[in-house]
């Protein structure tokens, strides 16, 4: 039982990071470049709750598991960043914040351990792989770069890297 609870709880985030990363992507529309990023971080995410939801449907569950106080921790600050985004219009280095804060809180590294065990079907174990090439954090890194984020975002995520 306390495995279902986990793997719902962090699906739950997984979901509710999707749908943060979706409204920054429609802060930024007048940039197609930014709101397409921000849509691609959505849409992984989304992938990523689709492999829990595989692994709660089909009891494939990961024998080490984090505990539900970091999956709290995880939703609380999710919470926060929820608000602090409907009452703001934020700029390019507020929404880097956002993603960094949602970055340490290693729900992606959660999930990546949480879906470990997925060995089938084939198409799965391709998208689970392809999720773990390559972290949030060095994508927004690259993309914080790319689109001319401040100095201090970007040392901020070299150190998250």
């Amino acid at each position: 039982m306390e495995s279902r609870r986990i793997y719902e709880g962090l699906m739950r985030c997984e979901n509710g990071a999707a749908d943060l990363y979706l409204d920054l992507s429609t802060r930024f529309s007048d940039r197609a470049d930014i709101s397409w990023f921000w849509v691609e971080i959505a849409m992984e995410d989304k992938q990523q709750a689709g492999l829990l939801h595989h692994c709660l449907e089909e009891q494939v569950f990961a024998e080490e598991l984090p505990t539900l106080e970091e999956i709290t921790s995880v939703q609380n600050r999710l919470e926060k960043l929820r608000a602090k985004l409907a009452g703001s219009a934020p700029n390019l280095d507020d929404a880097f914040a956002m993603a960094i804060q949602l970055t340490a809180s290693q729900a992606e590294h959660m999930c990546q351990r949480l879906t470990a065990p997925i060995s089938s079907p084939l198409h799965l174990v391709r998208k689970k792989f392809e999720l773990s090439k390559q972290t949030h954090a060095h994508k927004l890194k690259e993309a914080a770069r790319r689109f001319g984020a401040s100095s201090e975002i970007t040392s901020q995520l070299d150190e998250l890297v």
